[in-house]
């Protein structure tokens, strides 16, 4: 079931490429955030998500990512749960995102 919320990096980069719209959460800490992102990314550390989650449009698309994949999968599930149906989790992280797409950003 996980399996269904992820997506990779290749998939996200075609669909940012595409006219798709897609809003890109960042489930990192402030910190982390603020070491490297992905420039079009909004970040909601985890443990603020629940509070945020009013002021996110449920019908909306969302990619969630983290360092490596975990966290992202979290918050995909809390999302779903509160009635977001259309999220998916950046298969590891900007992690991977860093070493398959974009190597201008750091690894760490």
């Amino acid at each position: 079931m996980l399996s269904n919320f992820e997506i990779t990096p290749d998939e996200l980069n075609q669909q940012l490429k595409s006219s798709h719209k897609i809003n890109i959460l960042d489930v990192r800490s402030n910190g982390e955030f603020s070491f490297c992102s992905l420039s079009q990314s909004k970040n909601i550390p985890l443990d603020q998500l629940s509070q945020e989650l009013e002021s996110l449009d449920r019908e909306d698309y969302y990619v969630v990512l983290c360092h490596h994949g975990i966290r992202s999968l979290q918050a995909c599930l809390l999302m779903h749960q509160k009635g977001f149906s259309n999220v998916k989790s950046l298969k590891g992280g900007i992690d991977a995102w860093s070493r398959c797409i974009d190597s201008s950003l750091p690894l760490y």
